[in-house]
């Protein structure tokens, strides 16, 4: 089963060992569990602005 992880909580798991979200973290990474993060989401909330992804969404892409 796919579990996806909230960048918050993969943040808040990574500064905070012993927390809340660090335990949801290891949960969502057991098995029969698959945890998954959004990449983009992530570099966003560390205030990195990937600058090869566009702002449209993918159902408008290669539209003109």
């Amino acid at each position: 089963m796919r579990v996806l992880i909230d960048s918050n909580v993969l943040v808040s798991a990574i500064y905070a060992p012993n927390s809340t979200p660090h335990q949801a973290y290891k949960k969502a990474v057991e098995t029969p569990y698959q945890g998954l993060i959004c990449t983009f989401s992530l570099l966003v909330t560390v205030g990195v602005r990937p600058s090869s992804v566009t702002q449209q969404p993918h159902h408008a892409a290669g539209k003109t």
